[in-house]
């Protein structure tokens, strides 16, 4: 089975970590007007997403949206895409930005980084 998409629905960020605390959880901050935050949305997670099981869960949150700015800026990254792993409520693994690499070579490093934390 594939990772699970999941909306916002108006929820904060600590609303989804404790909603999603049973599964490794992916959120990833982006903005549209950013090229590399595009092509992580478009070609790089929905492959991710096929890839990683069922014991993961992935969210998009826009920081256009106020609360989600705040909620990024939290994080002290100046660089988006900022993808940040939670396990069980806690941070546990950040991707910050992403490199213009080929869509596949980005695939196999997420996957890596979502077996990794799923071991921790």
């Amino acid at each position: 089975m594939p990772a699970e998409w999941i909306k916002q629905d108006g929820r904060t960020l600590a609303d989804l970590v404790k909603a999603y605390k049973d599964k490794l959880l992916m959120i990833v901050f982006y903005a549209e007007w950013c090229k590399p935050c595009t092509s992580l949305i478009k070609y790089v997670l929905p492959a991710v997403a096929k890839q990683a099981g069922e014991g993961v869960a992935i969210c998009l949150l826009d920081i256009k949206e106020d609360e989600n700015y705040f909620a990024y800026k939290d994080y002290k990254s100046r660089h988006i895409p900022l993808t940040v792993f939670f396990r069980e409520g806690k941070e546990i693994e950040r991707i910050i930005g992403m490199k213009e690499v080929k869509a596949e070579v980005a695939v196999k490093a997420y996957i890596r980084r979502i077996n990794y934390c799923q071991k921790r």
